[in-house]
């Protein structure tokens, strides 16, 4: 993403902070010292629940990531934007498994987190209060693993939906209903943030905009590949893979470029 920088990689994973990160930061200082009254203690405060905020979204889009790694799939990179983070892959594979368990693997971070911070309290005998570091990581846990399973696509919880219909329906139509039910979502939202937070309602545009760009994409993708298997392209009947050149064709092609087998990808 051009509009965010690198910082370093975990898993093979890049990780990238978008520009407004540093931003959010200063609004967050800005707004701690103009509390009336406000001490340099609550300004540290105000400054390590950001970044826990941002440690945990971390993990939540690590576990989206490992659990696609392990079927395979590319994951370009986490970035962390203004709202929240976001793991970038090369393309899921149209299967219902892969797509639920590789949504449902970040909230299952946040319910194990949530479950680990809760017993240590319960076990120490310590009271969960949002004023502290961590009863504000309890509740972060628990209100990201829930708020992530609302049936919005793109969130987790319309991937899972999406999954869960594609079972017996066409990728296209699950994909249509998934959206549908999420622009539902993404309107209570919308309208929800007008009497609770600006930030709602942005998540709300959100989730209508990337819903409808995902649905048009799969819609185009699918026409395309009918398109391709109707014409009858070499390969078509192979899904649109090409069994590769043969002896003969790499000797026509090493007779105008030289030897193919001195040749080196460049990873751009």
């Amino acid at each position: 993403m051009r509009d965010s920088f690198a910082i370093g990689r975990v898993f093979g994973i890049q990780i990238r902070v978008h520009l407004l990160f540093p931003l959010i930061l200063a609004f967050v200082l800005m707004q701690g010292l103009s509390q009336p009254g406000a001490s340099a203690a609550d300004v540290l405060f105000l400054i390590a629940a950001v970044f826990l905020l941002f440690g945990v979204v971390f993990l939540h889009e690590l576990g989206h990531s490992l659990v696609a790694q392990s079927f395979g799939i590319q994951v370009l990179d986490i970035t962390f934007w203004p709202l929240g983070g976001m793991a970038r892959m090369a393309e899921l594979p149209e299967k219902p498994r892969i797509e639920g368990l590789v949504a449902i693997a970040g909230p299952a971070v946040n319910g194990v987190l949530f479950t680990a911070g809760l017993l240590a309290h319960l076990l120490l005998g310590l009271p969960i209060a949002l004023d502290t570091l961590p009863g504000y990581f309890i509740y972060i846990n628990l209100a990201m693993g829930a708020f992530n399973l609302i049936p919005a696509f793109p969130m987790d919880g319309g991937r899972i939906l999406r999954a869960w219909l594609a079972r017996k329906r066409d990728w296209v139509d699950a994909t249509a209903i998934a959206v549908n039910v999420g622009r539902l979502f993404a309107f209570l939202m919308i309208i929800a943030g007008f009497y609770q937070s600006c930030v709602l309602s942005l998540i709300g545009v959100w989730v209508w905009w990337m819903g409808a760009r995902e649905l048009w994409a799969v819609r185009m993708k699918h026409k395309a590949q009918r398109f391709y298997e109707q014409a009858n392209y070499p390969g078509s009947e192979m899904g649109g893979l090409t069994p590769g050149f043969t002896p003969e064709d790499l000797q026509k092609l090493e007779a105008f470029r030289g030897h193919l087998k001195n040749f080196k990808q460049r990873d751009d």
